[in-house]
């Protein structure tokens, strides 16, 4: 059973919002064990909201089944405490994802997530998508929002006119923004931050940009190793203390995503979270765990900005 309504999903939906990489064991395996303890690190800690992804979460590495048992090891270890959203895959029909839906609500998730699955052949075929979604589960249904693919080739961008009209649907509450263009991002949460639930894109700095436009929430970076630093840094912007905000992402977005980003993003954050106590490092093939050199280069930069003397849950330190 859901603990947050769809209205809550839909207004309320405010600050950090956690995604969570999947662990592996050194085999490949998935482990669901190091993933129940993180999960319940950061319930415990107070986060507002947790979600599986396609893409931070590892799904095109599992099998379905596994996305499944990931899904409701994320619910079970949260316990009703922050928001869980849960994802499908990255491919599929609409009766698996119907299936994935109607799992995730069976699991005790808030909301499921999905990604158009086929290439954009008109807005007929998504709205019919998110329609069958909906109607099948009680729960808020989000929107991945990416560019899709074309069936008359190149990507093709959610209109805003088409996502207005996905959030009129009664259960569709929000989506996760990630269309890949800051102008067009802007104009999406100017358009439609009143109406849904809008997760902006990852980072404290694109917030920044777009708080001014009405957003509310936003995928978290190293967030997923220090919540608290997340949680300092939104309480300042919603306080309107923006130097205290610019000193956060100064002291330590700016120094840590520099390196982190140039190794390749998703690898050095699970690599940073290893260092620092919370998730083993290992990955799944075909997806390379950072070479000795990389690890190198990051270790020294978190000991540089002197991390590992910091507790996971520390409060920001600027």
């Amino acid at each position: 059973m859901a603990n947050f309504s769809r209205d809550h999903l839909r207004f309320k939906l405010e600050g950090p919002v956690f995604p969570l990489p999947t662990p592996f064991t050194e085999s490949g395996a998935v482990d669901l064990a190091a993933l129940e303890r993180y999960v319940d690190f950061l319930a415990g800690v107070g986060v507002p909201a947790i979600m599986s992804t396609i893409g931070t979460s590892r799904f095109n590495l599992l099998t379905n089944d596994e996305i499944k048992d990931v899904n409701a090891t994320i619910a079970k270890a949260a316990k009703g405490r922050c928001v869980v959203i849960l994802a499908g895959p990255l491919v599929g029909t609409t009766g698996v994802n119907v299936d994935f839906a109607r799992h995730a609500e069976k699991v005790g998730a808030d909301a499921y997530i999905a990604y158009f699955p086929e290439r954009y052949y008109g807005e007929a075929a998504v709205l019919d998508f998110f329609k069958a979604l909906t109607d099948a589960v009680s729960i808020g249904v989000m929107i991945h929002e990416m560019p899709m693919r074309s069936g008359y080739g190149g990507n093709q961008q959610y209109s805003l006119d088409l996502l207005d009209k996905l959030t009129d649907m009664p259960g569709l509450v929000g989506m996760k923004e990630e269309c890949m263009d800051g102008g067009y991002a802007y104009l999406l949460h100017r358009r439609l931050s009143a109406k849904c639930g809008i997760i902006g894109a990852g980072s404290k700095r694109l917030f920044m940009r777009d708080f001014h436009a009405g957003a509310k929430a936003y995928l978290v970076g190293l967030g997923n190793f220090f919540p608290q630093v997340a949680k300092d840094f939104y309480a300042a912007m919603r306080a309107g203390q923006n130097d205290r905000a610019h000193a956060i992402v100064r002291a330590y977005e700016d120094p840590y995503f520099d390196v982190a980003v140039s190794l390749g993003w998703h690898l050095a954050l699970k690599e940073t979270m290893h260092l620092l106590g919370l998730m083993p490092a290992f990955e799944r093939a075909p997806l390379p765990r950072l070479n000795d050199a990389q690890q190198t280069k990051l270790r020294d930069c978190v000991d540089k900005l002197g991390w590992r003397q910091r507790a996971p849950n520390h409060a920001a330190q600027v």
